[in-house]
């Protein structure tokens, strides 16, 4: 199975005139956020149709036992918090795409939270930044490092 394909997020840049509603108050940030949703629809589409894909496909053999144990609750926050359904990820998904909030900056902010929750600790923001460029394997073994911390 091929991992997620980060491509379209990678390429996507805001127009000119996103950029130029997004810096007036209230009317602008509505246009620019309708703006955005419509640059991003079928970004959206995309991955969901690869995750749909993926029905029906056991993922957790893709995962060893330890790393499933962890993989299986980020799932969890994952389905709850930034909405990707059904959340089946594999080791080599980028973490840029599975905790990509596209419907609210916050869902991140959130699935941050009930992570360090979850299993105990706190991201510093160094290791925040960094997990944009992990893969979900990389995310587990950060996680499995600072639980026994």
């Amino acid at each position: 199975m091929k991992p997620l394909d980060a491509t379209l997020i990678d390429a996507t840049k805001p127009s000119k005139w996103e950029i130029r509603f997004e810096k007036i108050p209230v009317l602008g940030r509505i246009f620019e956020y309708a703006m955005y949703q419509d640059r991003i629809r079928p970004i959206v589409k995309d991955i969901k149709k690869q995750l749909k894909e993926r029905e029906g496909i056991d993922v957790r053999s893709y995962w060893n036992n330890d790393d499933w144990h962890i993989a299986s609750k980020l799932f969890k926050i994952i389905s709850e918090t930034i909405e990707w359904k059904p959340s089946m990820f594999i080791p080599d998904d980028p973490c840029r795409i599975v905790f990509w909030a596209y419907l609210d900056c916050l869902d991140a902010v959130d699935a941050q939270e009930m992570i360090e929750d979850e299993f105990k600790f706190k991201f510093s923001e160094e290791e925040i930044k960094l997990t944009n460029n992990f893969t979900m394997k990389e995310l587990v073994e950060l996680i499995k490092w600072k639980s026994n911390q």
